[in-house]
């Protein structure tokens, strides 16, 4: 009995023990420091999306404020100057004086107010030349901005097709080329990534005021400011009576149709004549040719952009109708929204947010009343200029809602990441209502929101739709997890993804395509062609098309014609960047040498199409590591040998040559060219209050703390493979490369004969790599884009070209984040070394070419400054930001739309790229660092002696190699 009794007090105890034991165990386990302690907990704050000084909250506090009544002009001979100069009468077609605002220029005014008033802000502006990017501006009032999105507006050129819709030599359309026009144009101040089709009001209270354009872009002219309220748009009833006191009448007779594709003006140079075959019903048709018959798709979906049009031969003033042929099948359930200005004014209230439906069939709108009654407008006889404005129409309120409640999720997701990680332990409870305490209420009131703007969306639909489905389910989501908190860390996950769908529903929703055809200005008993095709036309296409593609070849890419000087040139690139590149050609290349190129979209196959002896004369975007492969088996030509050579490499930055060279010959030019940079988000840093890495040892101290709230740094890290090992090159695959070269010894010694990993400071760099995952414990495999995205990785190194990824599919953190130079190593002299390996592809030229000459006048031709940036500038404007071209060419790089702060930091970095030479046999490098890497990973095998064994293989494998192609 006394042992059974014995055997029931020490379950007893020992199940009270189980009992008070996670009570007595801090929340958030043992990775607080003592010295903390005291501190108020971070996670407990808010950490990011600080909206506070945002426009819609600042505006909202003074919406109750009457605008003033009369304009203000801010008159230019009265302005302060700094970094400005005054233009007398006559600049750019302007009679007046203006201001030429120079780089980091600014201009000022004083007024003042006799009572307290808002006031939108007016400027007349011109871009001059420059490197084509849209002009940016900081505004200022009595020396501070009025809100945070005032420290950056956007001032966009203006552009016009330069040509006519030209065809080629097979009689395919080609794509106008983009000119940019040098006038003045009024605008009011705004941004369009907003979610408001308003432009920004600023409140000024009665006194005297300073108001200051700060110039933080490009330099550009001003011809006029003023404060003024916007123009009331009068209703349709008062439009009509106007018109009627003017005694003007609807005309009747009158059909006047103007093909869309050709445009007038334009705020962007992505947006060109495209073409359609979805019917036979578009103008103009061909069965099987191209044809830029339309105007617009996914390249005009931009917020606050827009397209003008002259309308000729209106035959007298008058009332008339107006009719547009369009495509809207991108927004599924949405409609799309334009505002239509004729003359320069909107005609009436009918004219602003035009609403076009979703469908999958081209349709005609009229624009039309809320009761679907056609409203005309006043035409005047000869020539008017139509322009669409791309707005964000009836579902403004509804994106603002989203807008809203979106970053407040994703701020309770970090402040949540901070208590638990993003993989908790199922085990534990985390007491998250108590860590956070308001999570339960900022959960609670995000699920009302999303419900409200569900119901809105509904609403303007008139019918619940698929697109208000994703605010219903995540708020249902939050709504079950308010209701039971303990389940909130094992959800986490899904959480994420929460925010992951309204993100994307939020900037995917607010995109506003649309496609147009033709534009009809017509009387009411005008006979309006039917925008979808018939039953015969449908079947004739299908016919043709059938038959056409037994003839027509939709593959070829060729610019050549049948006699003449040619050569062969094979592109290893995408699709519309081979036909970009082919309409360069068509214009420039050929008619100013007279030499025609065969150009083919090859992407693989170029070695075994060498042995076949059916390669081409010029390969452009060859990997990395195949030059001096080819070359080292007498394949290719030495680039250095032609006259001209010190000019065209004198393009690139010092090392770029470096992969490319052998054995004293140069058998490649730089095509690309990439490097690491550091990424960062700039909320979260500062809300830890931690400070942007300068150095290695500076990292090692903020790894610490992050590492404290769950958090951590990302390094680069590619699994190796057949490929990146022969292709990529070692710059681009670790971060090794980057420690041994801030080292200041490279990987290869006597002339790239033997490795050079077996010096001390080869060393010290591997145990560096090493020891961030032997101690630190980082992934060595990861999803950068989505980690940092989500700030579970607020800082990391990657190439800059995850830039491109995060500016495009990450909209939602935009000025949250920033990049700059990686962390350095600091030598004994106190500099910090700052090197990095780079990346990229070549353009060669083969020892089979028929006419080297020729072949080099391309490639010079290829890599020069003006062309690299058109063709830069033409796959931005087809892809998007996603596609920014990463050019070797320097200057072509600066031309391309960095900001200010971006460019400045790349072209720091860039300045410390150190290139590493290729060898025969360099392929096996990576795969020995990668072997020695994993054993001391894995194996727990020690760094020095593991990193000798692999040195000494390396050197066998050079040596074998170069006895193999009898190189010694």
């Amino acid at each position: 009995m006394s042992r059974r009794f014995a055997y029931r007090v020490g379950s007893v105890a020992a199940a009270l023990i189980m009992l008070f034991i996670p009570a007595a165990l801090p929340a958030k386990g043992d990775d607080i420091d003592p010295s903390e302690n005291s501190k108020p907990d971070e996670s407990t704050q808010s950490v990011i999306f600080d909206r506070s000084n945002s426009y819609l909250n600042i505006s909202s506090q003074y919406e109750h404020v009457p605008f003033g009544e009369k304009e203000i002009a801010l008159p230019i001979v009265q302005s302060k100057l700094i970094n400005a100069t005054v233009l007398g009468n006559g600049a750019n077609d302007c009679f007046s004086p203006v201001i030429k605002l120079n780089q980091n220029g600014s201009v000022s005014w004083d007024v003042d107010i006799s009572r307290d008033s808002q006031y939108y802000i007016q400027v007349s502006y011109c871009g001059v030349q420059g490197n084509k990017r849209d002009m940016k501006i900081e505004l200022q009032i009595d020396g501070k901005t009025p809100f945070k999105e005032a420290d950056g507006i956007t001032l966009s050129r203006l552009w016009s097709d330069a040509t006519e819709i030209l065809r080629d030599e097979r009689g395919n359309d080609l794509i106008p080329r983009q000119s940019e026009i040098f006038k003045f144009q009024t605008v009011f101040l705004q941004d369009s990534a907003l979610f408001t089709n308003q432009p920004f009001s600023f409140l000024l209270t009665k006194g005297k005021h300073t108001i200051s354009i700060k110039n933080i872009g490009e330099n550009f002219l001003i011809s006029s400011v003023s404060l003024c309220k916007r123009p009331v748009v009068a209703s349709d009833d008062d439009a009509l009576r106007q018109y009627d006191r003017m005694g003007l009448k609807e005309k009747t007779g009158a059909m006047i149709i103007h093909q869309a594709e050709q445009s007038f003006e334009k705020s962007s140079q992505s947006i060109f004549p495209q073409y359609d075959r979805t019917s036979p019903a578009t103008v103009p048709y061909h069965v099987s040719k191209i044809r830029r018959n339309v105007i617009g798709k996914n390249s005009w979906n931009v917020r606050g952009d827009w397209i003008s049009w002259k309308i000729d031969d209106v035959p007298e003033d008058g009332l008339y109708y107006l009719t547009l042929k369009f495509l809207q099948n991108e927004q599924i359930g949405l409609a799309t929204y334009r505002t239509l200005y004729v003359n320069g004014k909107i005609p009436s209230k009918s004219f602003e947010n035009i609403s076009f439906d979703y469908d999958v069939n081209w349709a005609n709108k009229t624009v039309s009343d809320e009761n679907g009654k056609p409203v005309p407008v006043y035409l005047k006889k000869g020539t008017n200029e139509i322009k669409l404005v791309a707005t964000l129409g009836e579902f403004e309120p509804v994106f603002r809602i989203v807008d809203d409640v979106t970053p407040k999720m994703s701020d309770l997701y970090i402040r949540m990441v901070m208590v638990c990680g993003s993989t908790p332990d199922i085990f534990r409870d985390y007491h998250l209502e108590r860590e956070i305490p308001d999570l339960i209420e900022t959960m609670q009131q995000a699920a009302i929101d999303l419900h409200k703007a569900a119901d809105l969306m509904d609403k303007i639909n008139k019918s619940k739709s698929s697109q208000s489905a994703p605010l219903r389910r995540a708020a249902s989501q939050l709504e079950s997890m308010v209701e039971n908190p303990d389940t909130i860390p094992t959800r986490i996950a899904n959480y994420r993804d929460t925010i992951s769908t309204l993100s994307d529903w939020l900037y995917s929703g607010s995109s506003q395509p649309l496609t147009l055809d033709y534009i009809i200005a017509h009387s009411s008993d005008a006979k309006i062609p039917d925008a979808k095709a018939t039953m015969w036309q449908k079947v004739k296409h299908f016919v043709g098309s059938f038959l056409a593609s037994f003839t027509e070849d939709y593959d070829s890419v060729s610019t050549a014609d049948d006699g003449g000087r040619t050569i062969n040139v094979w592109a290893n690139m995408g699709r519309d960047q081979v036909q970009l590149l082919r309409d360069l050609v068509i214009d420039d290349f050929t008619p100013k040498s007279g030499i025609s190129v065969n150009l083919s979209l090859v992407q693989t196959g170029f070695i075994e199409a060498i042995l076949a002896g059916a390669g081409p004369d010029v390969a452009v975007g060859i990997a990395r590591g195949q030059p001096v492969n080819l070359a080292s088996r007498g394949a290719l030509i030495d680039l250095s040998k032609f006259d001209g050579f010190e000019d065209v490499v004198s393009r690139f930055s010092d090392t770029a040559c470096v992969p490319y060279t052998f054995d004293g010959g140069i058998y490649a030019l730089p095509n690309t060219q990439s490097f690491y940079m550091m990424f960062y988000r700039k909320d979260i840093l500062s809300s830890l209050n931690l400070s942007v890495p300068n150095t290695w040892d500076e990292v090692s101290a903020l790894i610490a703390r992050l590492q404290k709230r769950n958090m951590t740094f990302g390094l680069p890290y590619t699994v190796i493979s057949a490929a990146t090992a022969v292709d990529t090159g070692m710059g681009a695959k670790d971060m090794y490369s980057l420690l041994l070269l801030q080292k200041g010894v490279s990987f290869y010694k006597d002339g790239g004969r033997k490795s050079a990993l077996d010096s001390k400071q080869a060393g010290e760099a591997f145990t560096k790599w090493c020891d961030f995952y032997v101690k630190y414990g980082f992934d060595l495999v990861y999803d950068f884009y989505t980690r940092f995205r989500y700030g579970e990785m607020p800082i990391g190194i990657a190439n800059f070209e995850m830039y491109n990824q995060l500016i495009a599919a990450a909209p939602e953190i935009r000025g949250l984040w920033d990049i700059t130079t990686v962390p350095g190593t600091v030598d004994e002299n106190g500099n910090i070394n700052r090197s990095v390996g780079g990346a990229g592809s070549a353009v060669v030229m083969f020892k089979s070419a028929k006419n080297p000459k020729d072949c080099f006048s391309f490639i010079d031709w290829w890599t020069t400054t003006e062309v690299q940036a058109n063709y830069g500038v033409g796959v931005e404007n087809i892809l998007g930001p996603a596609g920014r071209y990463s050019t070797a060419n320097t200057k072509a790089f600066e031309m391309l739309p960095w900001t200010e702060q971006e460019l400045s930091a790349l072209t720091e970095q860039r300045g410390n790229v150190k290139e590493i030479m290729e060898v025969p046999g360099s392929y096996f490098v990576s795969r020995c660092l990668d072997n020695a890497f994993r054993a001391v990973l894995y194996d727990n095998k020690n760094a020095l002696e593991t990193l000798e064994k692999e040195v000494a293989n390396i050197n066998r494998e050079i040596a074998r190699k170069r006895k193999e192609l009898k190189l010694d």
